[in-house]
């Protein structure tokens, strides 16, 4: 062996386990959606594939900003939803004083501004960083920092004495670097962390095994499923076509199916035995 992705293996030394990735039952035949790259894939097989994807928003705002929304871990947000609302970071600390002290809901009708979420999904984390002295800042800034300074501090006190890498803990003091990531700031940045499910849906790609790749032509649902003849009662949950196993020249699909479906049957036959 020249090369491996160290995701397909588990464990190490002698011990070590192939991950060959979700067991699904799978036929081989052309037709009008099964045809070159092109593949058939059930709902089943699509919730079996769904990932969790998580995406970050950053939010820079200026040290005299006015935050009059912003949204909390937990929260389940939906695609065009706000993740926070605040007016714009003012020069003149008493503009930042006048705004403070109207109702938001005049500050919204004025001179608010909005991010919203791309993404439907729920908010699992807000990482807050800042870089100027936290006298500085304006009210509604301190006021969220401290918040979120609580809750980190909280966190941090469940895990005193514990000796673990596995557990990051952000920083809530002042930092003195000008960029996190590839962001520049000079105040206040906040990070939104929205999770979501993706299900397999028609057109992703989709790999059967090692480089026979495809791409999902149709999404069938259980009812639409092909069966076979033998064992009927369990549904086929994707068609893909043999013109792309000879395209890709991964010709080790077939004994690879031949054999995963002795050891599955095998195991079926096995169980029905013990329990009649």
């Amino acid at each position: 062996m020249i090369a491996y992705n160290p995701s397909f293996f588990s464990g190490r030394g002698k011990n070590v386990d192939y991950m060959t990735g979700t067991l699904a039952k799978i036929a081989i035949a052309p037709f009008d959606l099964a045809f070159e790259d092109a593949n058939i894939v059930t709902e089943m097989l699509s919730k079996k594939c769904t990932a969790d994807i998580c995406m970050c928003k950053d939010v820079v705002l200026g040290r005299n900003a006015v935050v009059s929304h912003i949204v909390e871990e937990g929260d389940s947000v939906m695609t065009g939803d706000h993740l926070i609302d605040f007016t714009s970071s003012f020069d003149d600390p008493a503009i930042e004083k006048f705004l403070s002290r109207m109702a938001f809901d005049n500050i919204d009708d004025l001179t608010a501004e909005h991010v919203s979420s791309k993404y439907t999904g729920e908010i699992t984390q807000i990482k807050i960083y800042y870089n100027v002295p936290f006298e500085e800042l304006s009210s509604s800034l301190q006021k969220i920092i401290t918040k979120y300074k609580n809750r980190i501090n909280s966190r941090r006190s469940v895990i005193s004495g514990i000796n673990t890498d596995s557990v990051h803990i952000p920083p809530v003091t002042q930092i003195t670097e000008n960029k996190v990531g590839n962001v520049e700031f000079d105040g206040v940045l906040i990070q939104f962390y929205v999770t979501y499910e993706d299900d397999l849906a028609m057109g992703d790609k989709i790999a059967f095994t090692t480089a026979l790749k495809g791409v999902v032509s149709k999404l069938l649902s259980k009812e639409e499923a092909p069966t076979s003849e033998y064992r009927p009662e369990d549904k086929i949950e994707a068609v893909m076509t043999p013109t792309g196993i000879i395209s890709r020249m991964t010709a080790d699909i077939y004994p690879i199916m031949y054999s995963n479906k002795v050891l599955v049957e095998l195991g079926k036959q096995i169980k029905e035995i013990y329990e009649s």
